[in-house]
């Protein structure tokens, strides 16, 4: 997993430099010089690399739990029931969490939605890794059911709404970060597990990247 990481590292740095050098128009204009509506400016270009972060903190915090979730639940006691039990929650919860998440959007705005679909996630994630006993392991597995996909849409209906003429490096950039999060939080949550003897620890670290990610997106609405 740690050669994983570093070859996505790798890859995230080339895609960085191949989408920085794409012409900042829309193909409509592809013929046309790039007007200045067009070109993201410095705050804006700014708040897009927040964003760019916040999803990659995302996709650490989320890949932990779900990756290390059926372990968590066959450590506990009746583990045979808890464990299914779990992914039917996890799943059913996945199933609607987009119309939830774009209900919340659409009547409290789309960052604040994502602000708090990070706090839902975070506590999901605590709640399965820090605390101990099948209810909790079932009710996080639930919040991260009901956020992981929801999260999802909404960053990149972010990126669409922010990214302007730049809509397709912008999410290309999301999704290369989620890449790399989704690479990385495997392998240093086991190594954290393994020196730890549990999961508390790298469910801890967890939830705190996505608290961070809600204090990136929350300096991205002030811009």
């Amino acid at each position: 997993m740690g050669a994983l990481g570093l070859g996505a590292a790798l890859l995230l740095g080339a895609a960085w430099r191949v989408m920085g050098r794409l012409p900042l128009r829309t193909h409509a204009h592809a013929a046309a010089p790039a007007s200045r509506a067009e070109a993201l400016s410095a705050p804006a270009q700014g708040a897009m690399r927040r964003l760019i972060v916040a999803y990659g903190l995302f996709g650490f915090g989320y890949v932990v739990t779900a990756t290390f979730i059926v372990a968590i639940a066959r450590k506990l006691e009746h583990a045979a029931i808890v464990e299914p039990v779990t992914w039917i929650v996890v799943g059913s919860c996945a199933a609607v969490s987009v119309v939830v998440w774009q209900r919340i959007a659409q009547r409290f705005g789309l960052l604040p939605a994502l602000r708090l679909a990070y706090a839902v996630e975070a506590a999901g994630v605590l709640l399965a890794g820090v605390t101990t006993g099948p209810v909790a392991v079932v009710i996080g597995g639930g919040l991260l059911g009901g956020t992981f996909v929801g999260i999802t849409a909404l960053g990149l209906a972010a990126a669409r709404q922010r990214g302007g003429a730049n809509q397709g490096r912008a999410m290309g950039l999301l999704t290369a970060s989620f890449g790399l999060g989704q690479l990385l939080g495997p392998a240093v949550a086991g190594r954290i597990a393994e020196a730890t003897g549990g999961f508390a620890a790298p469910s801890a670290l967890a939830a705190a990247l996505l608290v961070i990610g809600i204090f990136l997106l929350r300096g991205l609405e002030r811009r």
